[in-house]
């Protein structure tokens, strides 16, 4: 996915929620543009999300946001963007903590 963001020139930013020792993998592949948090659940804090640098400036029909990883913390997201802007949303959550099969 970075690899067409950067070659169609597409500005972007990813964010990680990652367990420490996972904290490097956005260097080791090379991404660029990337904010790491450590896994704690502040992504499921809507007061905490809300403050991010990200969502103090304005964006939008023409911006995507494409969120996946924790159900929980990509709905948390999602709720803030909807009412902070118009960008389109796309979300994908790939796991629940206590549930199976996502």
């Amino acid at each position: 996915f970075f690899s067409i963001l950067k070659n169609s020139n597409h500005k972007f930013l990813f964010i990680f929620e990652l367990d420490n020792e996972n904290a490097g993998l956005p260097q080791l592949l090379q991404l660029e543009n990337c904010l790491v948090f450590p896994k704690n659940n502040t992504f499921q804090n809507e007061k905490w999300v809300r403050e991010l640098a990200i969502f103090q400036k304005e964006y939008g029909q023409d911006t995507n946001f494409i969120l996946t990883g924790n159900a929980k913390s990509a709905q948390t997201f999602r709720k803030i963007i909807k009412h902070k802007t118009s960008a389109r949303i796309y979300l994908q959550g790939y796991w629940l903590a206590g549930k199976k099969g996502l």
